[in-house]
Parts: structure tokens; sequence; C-alpha cells
């Protein structure tokens, strides 16, 4: 069954939730040098772009689709003061999640929320028809997302894959074992999922995809009226029937 969207109460939230998503999507921390700088890998400028605006600062190209964010003077910004009070964000890619206060946030602020991620790491049309999906080797995280889309009133479904071969942009290895998530929009609520008009022009140009088999799951793919035919009624033990 499809639930509508729930409704929470606006929350103050640390940290502009666009910003939380995009930096649990493609927030880079360097391994080597263990710097402390607030850095995205990503090959979408308007996606750090759009941080920076909230920061009410700039941005600072790095090789290898590296960026970094500084303040209006120059000043690096650091994951510490930028996510002090989110430590669960600020973290390697496998120990994420999303925090509890965001899940249950007004949808205004859960939709900015998904924004940032999907931006980051939302892949457009695939094998599942015109859905949006995210895969991951970070269990707890695929399974956020997929309650947050859900808990929008999206259609979602997700799944544990075998990896039969490595797709760096989609984050899986081959041979090891990942997750995914998916969901499915009406074309009047794309906007809701990216900023990004390239990935809303490819929603677009996939909006007359069928919705494929759901892995066995079984899906309403079409409904045509057939005029006057014999009805049954099935009574359900339910007190709105």
């Amino acid at each position: 069954p499809m639930n509508e969207c729930a409704h929470y109460t606006q929350k103050e939230l640390p940290v502009h939730p666009y910003i939380v998503g995009a930096f649990l999507g493609c927030g880079y921390i360097d391994s080597e040098t263990e710097n402390d700088y607030l850095m995205f890998s990503t090959n979408e400028e308007d996606i750090v772009n759009r941080v920076a605006g909230l920061l009410k600062g700039k941005t600072l190209k790095m090789p290898k689709n590296l960026w970094i964010v500084t303040d209006e003077n120059g000043r690096i910004l650091t994951r510490t003061e930028v996510f002090r009070d989110l430590s669960e964000v600020s973290t390697v890619p496998r120990d994420r999640f999303i925090p509890r206060i965001y899940m249950n946030a007004s949808k205004e602020q859960r939709i900015w929320l998904l924004k940032g991620f999907m931006d980051a790491r939302g892949l457009v049309g695939n094998k599942y028809g015109y859905s949006i999906t995210f895969y991951s080797d970070n269990e707890v995280l695929c399974n956020d997302v997929a309650d947050l889309t859900q808990g929008l009133g999206f259609y979602t479904f997700r799944k544990e894959i075998q990896n039969k071969q490595t797709k760096k942009k989609a984050g899986i290895v081959q041979g090891q074992r990942s997750y995914m998530m998916a969901f499915y929009v009406d074309e009047e609520d794309f906007e809701q999922c990216f900023t990004l008009q390239s990935k809303l022009q490819m929603m677009m140009d996939n909006r007359d995809l069928p919705l494929n088999d759901l892995e066995g799951d079984i899906a309403i793919t079409r409904i045509r009226k057939l005029g006057d035919c014999p009805q049954r009624c099935i009574m359900v033990d339910n007190a709105e029937h």
C-alpha cells in the first residue's frame, strides 16, 4: 500500500538540510592528509555553488573534481565548524546516516534534504524504468534514504545486491555486497527531487518509460475502462471500508 506524505512540524535544524544531503552524498574526507576541510567530490559545480551560497561563502576548485568551500574572505571552512552538532554526517561514507531530527523535520525541510542527496547521488533512468535510484555499500544510509522518500509519499523499494561488476559512479565494487533503493515520482513532483537542471531534464526525457517489473514485485502498469460488466464486492475487515 502507498502512504501519503507524513507531516511533521518544522524543526530548528543546526545546518541547512540541502548541505546535509549533499555532504552525505558526495562529501569528501581526505584519508591521507586527514585534513578537516569542508570538501566535496563531484563534477557538478552547481551543487557546491549552492552549498557555498547557503554558507555565504565561495568555492575553490581542486584537482580530480574536488571542491573546497571557503568563507567570503577565502578562509577554508572546516567540517568541524559546519557540522559541529552533527558528527554522524561528518564521517567516512560507510558510517554515514541521516540524523533523526532531519528525518522528522517538516515536509519542506525533508524535500531540501532529498534534493541535496539526489543532486549528489541520485541516478536517473535505468533498468527500473523512470525511477530514481541510489546504490551504496552502506546499508544504514540506503535504508535511511528509502525511509525518507517513502515518508514523503513516494513509491519506494529496496533490495540487497551481490555485485557482478564494479560501477564506480554508483559506489559499488565487484564481488562485494551492496544495497540499492529506488523510488518513483509523478511528473509534477520532479522538482521535489533535484535542483540540477541536467537531472530534471533526464527525468523529463525518461517520463514515458514503462514501470518495469520490480524484481518480482507486482505493479499496476495500466488502467483502462471496460464498460459495464459483472462485479463482485470484496468485503475488507476494516472500519474505513
